[in-house]
C-alpha cells in the first residue's frame, strides 16, 4: 500500500515538476523586447561530415524544411534533418563540378532539386528517392552557370538561371515524361551591368540581381524592364528576394575588406529605391530572406576578405535613404537548343549523424541594423522558414547553423570580491577588491554598502569607500578593509556588500574569519578563499581533492548565480553557526575524522556529478543551478533520510504515511514558483527564501519516497514470510 501510494504521489507531482521547470525556464530565457536592452540569440551548429567541403545554396524543401545544400568543394548534395540531427550526402556524378546554386521543387509527386555547376557549365535534377541524376551541358564553355530558380508551368517543369561570366541568363524547359529538356539562353542588354547573380522565378515573371540593377523578364511581353540601382563605387548587385508585398529586397556588396560601399534596399511600386548602409566594413552582403513573421529581411554578410562575418536583421521602419530609378525596358530574344541529359547510375545516400553545439551570441545594435558575430566562418546563405527560424550556411565554417530563442539582456553590472574570504587576527586588518563589471553596455553609477548577516560582531569595523563608475565593457573596484581590535569577537562571519544603481541591486558575500590575536607579530594574513571547514578538518588539508572538488563546485558554479548566491547567504550563516566546533573536534580525534570521512564520499560522489550537471547547463546558469541543485537535493535526500526513514517506519509498523509526503510536494512547487519570480523581478527576499524552500521541500521529498518504497517492500516480505512460516507449522 505504502509503495503504491509513493508510486501515485511521484507520478501526480510529475506533471508540475515539469510545468514549474518550463516556467523558470520561460522567464530566464524569454524572448520579451524591452526598449534599450540587447538581444541575444541561440547559434545552433551542425558540423558538415565532409572536411572542408564549403556548402553553399541554402534551400528548404517544397513542405517548407531545412535543409538542402551543394558543397562547392565537396561536389556533393546535402541534406540536414534537424530533427534527427542527420546528414545525407550524394556524390554529383561530375568530379570538379563546383555546384554553387541549388533549388527544390515537386514533379509528379516526388522530390526533385536542381542545381547548377559552376565550373563544368552545367545544370541537373537530382531526385533524392531513386538517386537519379541527370545533368544537362550549356552550349557554351566558361558560362559561370550561378543561381538558380523553377517556375512549374502545367507539363512543364521551368528552370531558370544565371550565366554570370557570359553576361547571359538562360532558361530549361524539362519535361518530366521524357526528361529531355529545351534551353533558352538571352544576352542581358549593356544597362543591366555586364551580368547578373541572383534569380526569382515567379510565374510568367523572372527577376534578376544584375551588377548594377535590378532586371524583370515578362513572358507576356517578351521584354526586359531595368531599374538602375544607386551607384557605390565597385558595388555589385548580389541576390535578390520578395516581400509580402511583392517589392523586390537586393543586396549590393563589394569584396574590399575595408569597404563600406554595401547596402541592403527595396525597389517600391512608385519606382523608388529605399536602401540601408550596412554599419559593418567590409561586410559583403550575399544572400537575404524575408522573415514571413516580421517581413524583416535577413541578410548574410559574408567577409570574406577580412575572414569575419556575421548574419544581420534589418528593421526597415526607419532609417534609409531614397532615391528615385527611373526604369527602361528592352527587347528579350534568345534561341532554343534541344539537351539530352546525362544519365548515371543511382547515387548511394551516405548518412551520418552529427550532434549539433549550442551556444549564445551576442548581437551588435547599430540603428536599424542587429548583427550576430559568427567569427570567420563568413556565412553565404540565410533562409528564415515559415515559423520565423533563421538558418545560414558558414562556407568557410563548413556547418549547417540555427538562430532561434532570441534571448534578451538588459544593460547590467555584477558584483564580486577577490578574495572572498579575509582571515585576520586580532589586532590587524585585511583588504579585498571589490569589482564592478559592465555587462551588456552598463556604464552608470553603483552605490557600495556593506551589513553583517546575523548580529553584528563587536570591536570589528569595515571601510568600503564608494561609489565607483564602470565604462561600458570594463570594470570599477573599490577597496574592502576589515580591521579587528585586539579585543574583537573571534568566529566566522559573513559581510553583505551591496551594490545598487537605480533599480539594479546585486550583493557578494565576504567571509571574515577572525582569530587569536599574535603575541609574536601582527601582519595581515594572506586572503584565502572561504574555508569548507568540516571537509578541510577531515581530509586533513585545504588542496585536498575533496575540499578542491567542494570549494570549485560552490565558487565557480554556485555562486556565479542570483539563485544560488542568495542560497550561498542562508547556508553560510547556518553552517559557520557549528562548523567551526565540530572543525576542531576532527582536528584532535582521528577516528571520528575515519567516520566523517564515510558520511563525505556519498555527498562528494553527489556533488561531482552535480556539477557536470551545471556544466552541461551552463548557456542558461540560473536554470543549471536549479537543475543541478534538484538534482544534488533529491540524491542526498535519498542516501542520508531515505534509510533512517525506512528503519523508523519499520520500527513503529507504520502502514499509513509518516509525513504528509502531498504537502512538502507543494512546498517543493511553492519554492520554484518563489524562485521564478525572484528571478524575472529580481526581488532578493524571494530568491534568499526559494533556495532553502526547495532544497529543504527536495530533501525531504527524495526521503520519504525512498523510505515509503523500501519499508513497504521489507513489510509485505515479512508478512510473505510469516504466513509460510505458519503454514509450514500446521
Amino acid at each position: 500500500m505504502i509503495e503504491a501510494g509513493s508510486r501515485r504521489l511521484t507520478n501526480s507531482l510529475k506533471p508540475f515538476l515539469v510545468i514549474s521547470l518550463f516556467i523558470v525556464f520561460t522567464i530566464l530565457t524569454g524572448n520579451t523586447l524591452v526598449h534599450g536592452i540587447t538581444p541575444y540569440a541561440n547559434l545552433t551548429e551542425w558540423s558538415l561530415p565532409t572536411a572542408n567541403s564549403v556548402p553553399l545554396g541554402l534551400s528548404l524543401d517544397p513542405s517548407g524544411r531545412c535543409c538542402w545544400f551543394v558543397e562547392s568543394s565537396g561536389n556533393k548534395v546535402g541534406h540536414l534533418d534537424p530533427d534527427t540531427n542527420s546528414f545525407q550526402e550524394w556524390n554529383i556524378p561530375t568530379a570538379g563540378a563546383s555546384p554553387l546554386g541549388i533549388t527544390t521543387t515537386t514533379i509528379s509527386g516526388s522530390l526533385a532539386i536542381w542545381g547548377s555547376e559552376f565550373a563544368k557549365d552545367k545544370v541537373f535534377v537530382f531526385y533524392p528517392g531513386s538517386g537519379t541524376f541527370l545533368e544537362y551541358s550549356l552550349p557554351n564553355a566558361n558560362s559561370g552557370v550561378e543561381y538558380t530558380s523553377v517556375e512549374p508551368a502545367g507539363s512543364l517543369v521551368r528552370v531558370w538561371f544565371t550565366e554570370v561570366q557570359r553576361n547571359a541568363n538562360g532558361q530549361l524547359m524539362y519535361d518530366p515524361s521524357t526528361g529531355t529538356g529545351t534551353l533558352v539562353e538571352d544576352t542581358f542588354p549593356s544597362v543591366v551591368g555586364g551580368g547578373a547573380n541572383g534569380i526569382f522565378a515567379g510565374p510568367g515573371v523572372v527577376w534578376y540581381a544584375g551588377i548594377s540593377s535590378l532586371v524583370r523578364w515578362d513572358r507576356a511581353t517578351n521584354q526586359y524592364t531595368i531599374w538602375p540601382l544607386p551607384t557605390h563605387g565597385t558595388a555589385t548587385g548580389r541576390f535578390l528576394t520578395f516581400d509580402s508585398l511583392g517589392q523586390p529586397w537586393y543586396t549590393q556588396g563589394m569584396l574590399t575588406a575595408g569597404g563600406t560601399d554595401n547596402y541592403v534596399g527595396v525597389l517600391r511600386g512608385d519606382n523608388t529605391i529605399k536602401e540601408w548602409q550596412f554599419p559593418t566594413a567590409g561586410s559583403d552582403p550575399r544572400v537575404l530572406s524575408i522573415s514571413p513573421l516580421t517581413q524583416h529581411p535577413w541578410i548574410a554578410e559574408q567577409s570574406s576578405q577580412s575572414n569575419d562575418g556575421q548574419i544581420a536583421t534589418l528593421d526597415p521602419s526607419e532609417g534609409g535613404i531614397v532615391a528615385t530609378s527611373t526604369p527602361t525596358t528592352a527587347h528579350a530574344g534568345g534561341t532554343s537548343t534541344t539537351l539530352a541529359p546525362s544519365a548515371s547510375p543511382p547515387a548511394t545516400a551516405f548518412s551520418t549523424v552529427a550532434m549539433p553545439v549550442t551556444t549564445p551570441i551576442p548581437a551588435t545594435v547599430n540603428g536599424q541594423f542587429t548583427e550576430y558575430p559568427l567569427g570567420g566562418s563568413q556565412p553565404h546563405d540565410v533562409i528564415v522558414d515559415s515559423s520565423g527560424t533563421t538558418w545560414a550556411i558558414e562556407s568557410a565554417g563548413n556547418k549547417i547553423a540555427r538562430i532561434t530563442s532570441l534571448v534578451l539582456a538588459a544593460p547590467d553590472f555584477t558584483l564580486s570580491s577577490t578574495p572572498t574570504s579575509i582571515s585576520i587576527y586580532q589586532g590587524s586588518s585585511g583588504t579585498a577588491a571589490i569589482t564592478v563589471n559592465s555587462n551588456n553596455g552598463f556604464n552608470s553609477t553603483v552605490g557600495l554598502n556593506f551589513s553583517w548577516m546575523g548580529l553584528a560582531p563587536s570591536g570589528i569595523s569595515v571601510s568600503l569607500p564608494g561609489p565607483v563608475t564602470p565604462t561600458s565593457g570594463s570594470v570599477a573596484n573599490s577597496t574592502l578593509t576589515v580591521s579587528a581590535n585586539s579585543s574583537a569577537s573571534m568566529g566566522s562571519f559573513t559581510l553583505v556588500v551591496t551594490g545598487t544603481s537605480g533599480p539594479l541591486a546585486h550583493s557578494a558575500n565576504v567571509g571574515v574569519l577572525v582569530t587569536a590575536s599574535q603575541t609574536s607579530t601582527s601582519t595581515t594574513p594572506a586572503p584565502s578563499a572561504p574555508k569548507c571547514v568540516i571537509a578541510t578538518a577531515t581530509y586533513g588539508s585545504e588542496v585536498s581533492p575533496e575540499v578542491q572538488l567542494l570549494r570549485s563546485f560552490r565558487d565557480k558554479s554556485i555562486q556565479r548565480t542570483a539563485a544560488g548566491s542568495r542560497f550561498m547567504l542562508v547556508f553560510n550563516a547556518w553552517y559557520y553557526s557549528f562548523s567551526p566546533y565540530i572543525a576542531s573536534y576532527l582536528t584532535t580525534h582521528a577516528p571520528a575524522r575515519s567516520i566523517m570521512k564515510g558520511l563525505l564520499y556519498p555527498i562528494i560522489g553527489v556533488l561531482f556529478v552535480a556539477s557536470g550537471i551545471f556544466s552541461i547547463t551552463s548557456s542558461y546558469p540560473e536554470l543549471a543551478v536549479l537543475i543541478s541543485g534538484l538534482f544534488a537535493s533529491v540524491s542526498i535526500g535519498a542516501l542520508y533520510l531515505g534509510i533512517p526513514l525506512s528503519l523508523i517506519r519499520l520500527r513503529c509498523r507504520l502502514h499509513r504515511k509518516f509525513l504528509e509526503s502531498r504537502l512538502v510536494g507543494v512546498t517543493l512547487l511553492g519554492g520554484i514558483g518563489m524562485l521564478s519570480i525572484g528571478e524575472a523581478l529580481s526581488l532578493n527576499i524571494l530568491l534568499i527564501l526559494a533556495g532553502p524552500t526547495i532544497v529543504i521541500s527536495a530533501l525531504l521529498l527524495s526521503g520519504l519516497t525512498v523510505s515509503a518504497t523500501v519499508s513497504g517492500r521489507l513489510l509485505r516480505h515479512d508478512s510473505s514470510y510469516r504466513e509460510r512460516r505458519l503454514d509450514s507449522l500446521c
